[in-house]
C-alpha cells in the first residue's frame, strides 16, 4: 500500500495490490501471496486449537517467501527515494 501511495496509485483491493507487487517483482507467485491472505484470514477467525496448529505449519512455511518479498519491497522503495 505504501508503495502505491508514493507512486500516486489509488490503493484498491488486496488483490489489487498483490497484482501490482506481482508486476513491481516483489513477489513471485502471485496465487501463493493470495493464499498467504487466506491463511492470515483464518488466523483471525480460528479458534480450534487443532486447526491452529496446521496454520502455523503454514506460516512456518510461507516465511521465507514473505522475508524475500519484505527484502524486494524495501530494496524498490529505496529506488523510488532516490528518483
Amino acid at each position: 500500500r505504501a508503495i502505491d501511495t508514493a507512486e500516486l496509485i489509488t490503493v484498491g483491493t488486496p488483490i489489487d495490490i498483490i497484482a501490482r507487487a506481482t508486476k513491481r517483482g516483489i513477489v513471485d507467485d502471485e496465487l501463493q501471496m493470495r493464499e498467504m491472505k487466506e491463511t492470515r484470514n483464518s488466523i483471525v477467525h480460528e479458534y480450534a486449537q487443532e486447526q491452529l496448529f496446521k496454520l502455523f505449519g503454514k506460516i512456518r512455511d510461507y516465511t521465507p517467501t514473505l522475508i524475500t518479498a519484505i527484502e524486494r519491497a524495501k530494496a524498490y522503495s529505496r529506488k523510488l527515494l532516490t528518483r
